[in-house]
């Protein structure tokens, strides 16, 4: 839910058309804690990204790919929490800064980006600190410098929260979830 999450940002405006996301460069993971002081870190497995000519970065996460080491709790989250059946991705976007898109090979830049994200039919607005860097002529990184706080009240995920600690018998489940990713673009 945190995707997105997050994620990033980069090039220059003339030549952004061609930029995607390397999925297999590229990570998200969120954290949850349960019963106060228990915290597990997850992913997600399956996301897209890609940066317009005009610099406007869009990134989709595909919420049927929430990895939480444990079946059941996948199964459960979207079933039950994401409910995929009628939110199926979750969406970010954000424009670039021109400190960004006119980075020279081998130089690294830490932005404050302000982006929206779409979740479980609600849009809000999400700032990410973040490091930009274009490592060669062909690709971009970047990662969060600190995690993105999402909360589940945020996009109306409250219910879910509850459904869930119910159903695993447990005390209490975080609606401050932590997020970060890591991505690689490519031309």
């Amino acid at each position: 839910m945190r995707l997105l999450c997050a994620l990033v940002l980069f090039f220059s405006y003339s030549s952004m058309a061609d930029w995607q996301l390397d999925p297999s460069n590229s990570s998200l993971n969120f954290m949850s804690t349960k019963n106060t002081h228990f915290s597990e870190m997850h992913s997600f497995d399956k996301f897209s990204g890609q940066i317009s000519e005009q610099g406007k970065l869009s990134v989709t996460v595909n919420l049927a790919s929430v990895n939480t080491l444990i079946e059941i709790r996948n199964t459960r989250m979207r079933e039950i929490l994401f409910k995929i059946d009628e939110f199926a991705t979750a969406e970010l976007s954000a424009e670039l800064p021109e400190i960004v898109t006119n980075a020279g090979i081998g130089q690294q830049n830490t932005i404050e980006l302000e982006g929206k994200l779409a979740l479980h039919g609600t849009t809000s607005p999400i700032n990410m600190l973040v490091s930009v860097a274009r490592l060669d002529e062909n690709t971009y990184t970047a990662h969060t410098v600190k995690p993105i706080i999402l909360n589940a009240s945020q996009f109306g995920l409250e219910s879910g929260i509850t459904a869930l600690q119910t159903i695993a018998g447990l005390s209490n489940i975080s609606l401050a979830v932590p997020v970060n990713f890591s991505v690689t673009f490519k031309k």
